[in-house]
């Protein structure tokens, strides 16, 4: 973990300073209520705004069906975060919210057809956002970063996770110096869970530039102390 967070950190730190292409770096999911002892996990970044979907566990009022993790959802109401800047989150299979998450509890997001298209679109672009995805250790994804004219700005693919220690989950976050993310697109062949989006306010390269520095403070001190 310490090698984790001095990476993480002078990868941000850089990327801000050195005006580098847009970078993807693998984070730690928020599953400290599901997971104790050794391999307690929480979100790591934490950028300026983060929105975990649990307001939906008291909110939807769709009847549940089952979802394809075998927990209860419901569909996603139509008013989302519009207030936290968040323009839209849709998907052409449409999206549901699913209560009793393993990814972040008690609600992530999924689609239920056995595939994933899902946009999620800010109300003012950023520099740096984030995304948790839930798979089942070999869930193929692509994560694309548009700017606002819808130009791809940065495409990741892999499988959800890629961390030998985390078999299901991971967090995903892309930081761009040109702070033009407009959208974040994530595609898959199956069901994902989608979960603690995060992204920078304006100004985003100030909240880019202090993610990362706090990240390699943080790590020192945590090498000092151990």
């Amino acid at each position: 973990m310490k090698k984790f967070s001095i990476i993480f950190g002078v990868t941000l730190a850089l990327a801000y300073c050195a005006g580098a292409a847009p970078v993807l770096s693998i984070g730690t999911p928020n599953l400290a209520s599901q997971i104790t002892g050794s391999n307690t996990y929480s979100l790591n970044p934490q950028l300026g705004v983060w929105i975990n979907f649990d307001d939906l566990a008291g909110s939807v009022t769709s009847s549940p069906t089952i979802g394809p993790y075998g927990f209860p959802v419901y569909a996603l109401p139509t008013a989302q975060y519009a207030t936290q800047g968040v323009a839209s989150i849709s998907d052409p299979n449409g999206l549901f919210a699913t209560i009793l998450s393993p990814q972040s509890p008690p609600v992530y997001l999924t689609t239920l057809n056995g595939a994933t298209d899902t946009t999620i679109t800010l109300t003012n672009p950023t520099g740096i956002i984030g995304i948790g995805l839930l798979g089942d250790g070999s869930t193929p994804v692509t994560i694309n970063a548009l700017a606002s004219d819808n130009s791809v700005l940065a495409s990741f693919a892999g499988l959800v996770p890629d961390s030998a220690n985390n078999p299901d989950n991971a967090y995903y976050v892309i930081a761009d110096t040109s702070n033009d993310i407009a959208s974040l697109v994530i595609v898959s062949n199956q069901n994902l869970g989608i979960d603690d989006l995060q992204f920078a306010p304006e100004p985003a390269s100030l909240v880019l530039m202090a993610a990362g520095l706090a990240l390699l403070a943080f790590s020192r001190l945590r090498r000092r102390a151990s």
